[in-house]
């Protein structure tokens, strides 16, 4: 599982010059708590005999904590062409507790499958270029902006852990990166009104090949529409939009779909934004995702918390 949460979608403070350098923090997080029974087949054994263990958990209870950073550059070249650099920051707390065959909790029991840890590490870094064809005129008209790009595999990967499940070895599910160098594409469009913005958005990203362990992260889209006002208010900026996360399913040495991976989420977000001056950008958002479909034993999350910095300055 990598877990990319989704991010916030359109910045209400746009580049509009030549020269104008935009660096952003964006920070994303959540908290879960998962829980999944243990079939008799899945049962452990110990890692050094290879028998079954006397002990056995017949049910797992995981807490869990996810948090992104995601730290970003984008300069204006020319009025229409811009480059932007992305860097991600990725954090993963799992606390697991194991219940036996009466519900009793077992303390002292170790797994090969959840451990008591903290995983943190960078993602893979993105590196985008975007090419405005339709430029708003002061506080009306359209933008249609069309984004081009590349991830490179900064980010940590593991081997396929159901293999390593079904060889009583220990394994890890939870990895950063997709270990290729990923094509990404973004379309941008939005309609400009002087108290209210219309707008729409989509991502894209696809993996072309598997990587040294044999995996092939499945594409990934994200697209939304919503509406921004600030009802006449000179420093505010108010969202709703509802945006759609599909998931395909990823893939170890070329057949065997991954288990736990493939999704269809709806998510309605609300946002507020506040620039207290031209050059710096607040913004606080909240989701609410809906599982649509889902593969396997995956997280299902009920809410995230999203919290942005932009700071906008010239640099030629």
């Amino acid at each position: 599982m990598n877990p990319n949460l989704p991010g916030g979608g359109v910045n209400q403070q746009q580049l509009k010059q030549k020269g104008q350098l935009q660096l952003g923090l964006q920070w994303v997080g959540t908290y879960v708590r998962t829980e999944h029974d243990v079939d008799k087949e899945d049962f452990e054994r110990d890692i050094k005999t290879g028998k079954l263990k006397d002990i056995q958990a017949y049910k797992h209870l995981v807490d869990v904590w996810l948090m992104n950073v995601d730290l970003n550059a984008r300069l204006g070249i020319t009025e229409w062409f811009s480059v932007a650099l992305q860097m991600p920051l990725r954090l993963a707390k799992t606390s697991p507790q194991f219940e036996d065959a009466q519900g009793g909790l077992l303390t002292g029991f170790t797994s090969i499958h959840h451990r008591d840890e903290t995983l943190f590490g960078i993602g893979d870094v993105g590196l985008q270029s975007f090419f405005r064809i339709l430029q708003p005129l002061k506080h009306r008209g359209w933008l249609l902006e069309v984004g081009i790009g590349l991830t490179f595999p900064a980010g940590g990967t593991e081997p396929n852990p159901d293999r390593l499940k079904k060889e009583g070895k220990e394994h890890q599910h939870i990895f950063f990166g997709s270990g290729t160098f990923d094509p990404t594409a973004s379309l941008t469009v939005s309609y400009s009104l002087p108290l209210l913005r219309i707008l729409g958005w989509s991502n894209v990203r696809a993996s072309l090949y598997e990587n040294t362990f044999g995996y092939r992260a499945g594409a990934k889209l994200t697209a939304g529409l919503g509406v921004s006002t600030g009802f006449g208010l000179k420093t505010w900026t108010f969202l709703l939009q509802a945006e759609v996360y599909y998931e395909a399913p990823s893939r170890w040495s070329g057949n065997q779909d991954d288990e736990n991976s493939g999704r269809t989420d709806l998510i309605p977000t609300i946002g507020v934004y506040w620039q207290p001056v031209s050059t710096l950008q607040l913004n606080l958002m909240a989701k609410f995702p809906i599982t649509v479909q889902v593969i396997g034993a995956q997280l299902s999350i009920p809410m995230l918390v999203l919290f942005g910095v932009t700071y906008t300055f010239s640099l030629f």
